[in-house]
């Protein structure tokens, strides 16, 4: 997901939808980055003033087991992770 202000983004959905914030380090060792957690979905916050997708090998190592990734802009300028176990 992308977020204007990721602060604000995490204190909303930890306040107000009970969601657990992650704290991780991409495998490639890239700058620290924050997640949404609910049961065992993550959602990845992104920065909306980044002025590129972030690129990835693939496969990377997931949480649960490696996966294939792929980000994309939507017709809003949102940068969507897609990810697939595999």
């Amino acid at each position: 997901m992308t977020s204007q202000n990721i602060e604000q983004t995490t204190l909303f959905y930890c306040d107000v939808l009970d969601m657990q914030l992650e704290t991780f380090s991409p495998p490639d060792g890239g700058q620290e980055r924050k997640a949404l957690k609910f049961g065992n979905q993550k959602i990845n916050l992104h920065d909306a003033k980044a002025p590129y997708a972030p690129h990835a090998k693939n496969p990377i190592p997931g949480a649960t087991g490696p996966i294939m990734l792929v980000y994309v802009r939507d017709p809003d300028e949102n940068l969507i992770e897609i990810s697939n176990k595999i």
